[in-house]
């Protein structure tokens, strides 16, 4: 599982866009996702970990988790 801070960063994140609470497993389309809510949650994660967002993470994740799986391997990597 990603590291639990990541994964919090998302949720709160995702929470601030949707206005509503998110869970891990839940899934970007259906609490309400669409393009306009990709781009704030881009937006909203780049501030979060000062890194660029490829779209695919958000649009690809089947959950929160697994969004959060890919940008803490992409931080990782990019510490490496």
């Amino acid at each position: 599982m990603a590291a639990i801070s990541t994964l919090r960063t998302v949720l709160t994140v995702a929470e601030t866009v949707f206005g509503t609470r998110v869970d891990a497993d839940d899934n970007f389309f259906s609490v309400g996702g669409d393009s306009v809510s990709a781009v704030e949650l881009i937006a909203r994660l780049h501030e979060a970990f000062d890194r660029e967002i490829d779209p695919e993470v958000i649009l690809e994740s089947d959950t929160f988790a697994e969004m959060a799986e890919s940008l803490h391997a992409l931080r990782m990597n990019e510490s490496a």
